[in-house]
């Protein structure tokens, strides 16, 4: 890492080269975490609705057609030649990994004609030339206001709908002029205009597809209430997911599987692996029975619901963590039928409260974020990041 941080130039897949500060492309943070909580997976097709500048759109793009392996797994062979320098030799058949993953669509779109000009600009510089010829990114200039404008794409399975606000973060930090011409009005303007990106937005959704709805503003109007609008619209239709609570299963999930030797006490006494074990064990029985549900090992994790769940979702990201409310419905079942099932279950329980509890307490992660009715907001503050609303819904 050392080395590549002092090179100057650097050569392209082309074989043209260029200096390496022209191919850097600095990111806002908010931007980052907008685009990584949509949760973008290979082959799916994905708006990005208010893409100006390209930020959020160049994160995507790498989601969706980006490589699969890490660039030192295409390393062939290494030479030494003398005692300061060396041959390497890559592999180059996934380099352009996106002319054969023809299944995934990007459509990013601007309506401001400056900013779509901008946009355009960025993204042909920072994104392979054969990725933007190949048809599966489209870049285009559209009212997002207007619901037909779109009428041509099929629905997408997610939308990132980052959307034009007050932008609070930004005169933060200029501490410009501009605050003057702040006003509540002009709040409750935006929040008409976000509130009809929304609703075009969950029109042109999938069922069980997801948005991300973002800005960088404070007010209550702007943020909550364009979601609570969107609820009473849509009623059960809408699902908000906590994403922070789900990111933190995902990773503590992960933690488990690979180190099953977390030592946890309950009245001084160590866990042993055995009982660490039951937490992950439905995925192996899942994945042993092709995503039949195994009754026999039913009570040893979550609830029918979750497991029907985990069963209709990729494995390897599946959410195993259980949830002590969720529990109760699925315990009193068990108990009916067979106490050592409620025995597993209480285990599970208080596996969950207790480990998962104390790993949220010990980590640093996303501690910026405070919770909102429906969303997260980071604030100045405490974040490193300035502000950042973000709402997590699902179609249902």
């Amino acid at each position: 890492m050392s080395e590549l941080a002092n090179i100057t130039d650097i050569i392209k897949y082309d074989d043209s080269i260029e200096q390496i500060d022209k191919l850097i492309y600095y990111l806002n943070p908010c931007s980052v975490l907008s685009a990584y909580f949509l949760n973008v997976q290979k082959n799916e097709k994905v708006l990005d609705m208010c893409a100006s500048p390209g930020g959020k759109s160049i994160v995507l793009a790498n989601k969706i057609f980006g490589f699969d392996t890490s660039p030192l797994n295409r390393i062939k062979n290494i030479n030494i030649k003398n005692n300061s320098n060396i041959e390497i030799k890559l592999s180059l058949d996934v380099l352009n990994y996106y002319k054969i993953n023809k299944a995934g669509l990007l459509v990013v779109n601007e309506f401001n004609k400056n900013r779509y000009l901008r946009l355009k600009d960025v993204l042909h510089k920072y994104l392979p030339t054969d990725l933007i010829k190949s048809g599966n990114i489209h870049i285009i200039n559209y009212n997002g206001l207007k619901l037909n404008s779109f009428v041509r794409y099929e629905k997408f399975h997610k939308i990132l709908l980052d959307v034009p606000c007050s932008s609070d973060e930004h005169l933060i930090k200029k501490k410009s002029s501009d605050i003057n011409r702040w006003s509540v009005n002009i709040i409750k303007n935006n929040s008409n205009v976000q509130f009809e990106l929304l609703l075009n937005a969950f029109h042109l959704l999938l069922t069980k597809g997801i948005i991300i709805y973002s800005t960088c503003a404070l007010s209550y109007h702007e943020n909550d209430n364009v979601i609570e609008r969107l609820i009473k619209k849509f009623n059960k239709h809408v699902n908000i997911i906590d994403f922070v609570q789900e990111e933190y299963e995902k990773i503590y999930t992960h933690a488990m599987q690979q180190n099953y030797n977390i030592n946890m006490t309950k009245n001084n006494e160590q866990f042993i692996q055995n009982d660490i074990i039951n937490v992950t064990e439905c995925k192996y029985h899942i994945s042993q029975n092709n995503g039949e549900l195994n009754k026999n090992n039913l009570s040893k994790c979550v609830n029918k619901e979750k497991y029907e769940y985990v069963t209709n979702t990729n494995l390897s990201n599946a959410n195993l963590s259980v949830d002590k409310n969720t529990n109760n419905s699925y315990k009193q079942k068990s108990t009916q039928n067979n106490s050592s099932h409620t025995r597993s279950t209480d285990k599970c329980d208080f596996l969950h409260s207790n480990h998962f509890k104390k790993f949220k307490e010990k980590t640093n992660f996303l501690k910026f974020f405070e919770k909102t009715k429906y969303g997260y907001i980071s604030l100045p503050d405490k974040s490193p990041f300035g502000v950042l609303y973000i709402c997590k819904i699902q179609k249902v």
